[in-house]
């Protein structure tokens, strides 16, 4: 009996265990979800169609939930970057008045730079 008793109560133990700490044993668990997110950077060039570097266009971040993030303006190079960005799935649009538009799908996760292209038609 005295060791049933104390195997029920190890029992319950780990039940609460698991039901407070959930995260912590996902079998699936990313550790860079139990820790803090560290924001990171997305950046590229604006490209035409031929692969030439398109300078003035409009870049737009925005969040796939449709929140505009931040928005630039494509360098001399085409170049752009938008720093300080939170993990999570994002669309970068391009806009030139003469060039066109464009748009890429970017996933970013915790304190990554990614490089994408924006190829406008």
């Amino acid at each position: 009996m005295k060791k049933s008793i104390i195997i029920s109560a190890l029992g319950l133990a780990v039940v609460a265990i698991l039901i407070a700490t959930p995260q912590a044993i996902s079998a699936d668990n990313n550790p860079q979800d139990v820790m803090s997110s560290r924001p990171g950077a997305i950046y590229g060039q604006v490209l035409d169609a031929r692969g030439g570097k398109i300078m003035g266009a409009e870049v737009w971040l925005v969040a796939k939930d449709g929140t505009l993030v931040d928005r630039v303006t494509s360098s001399r190079s085409g170049g752009f970057k938008f720093t300080n960005i939170q993990a999570g799935a994002y669309t970068v649009y391009g806009n030139h008045r003469d060039m066109g538009t464009g748009k890429t799908d970017v996933t970013i996760r915790s304190g990554d730079e990614v490089q994408c292209e924006v190829i406008l038609r």
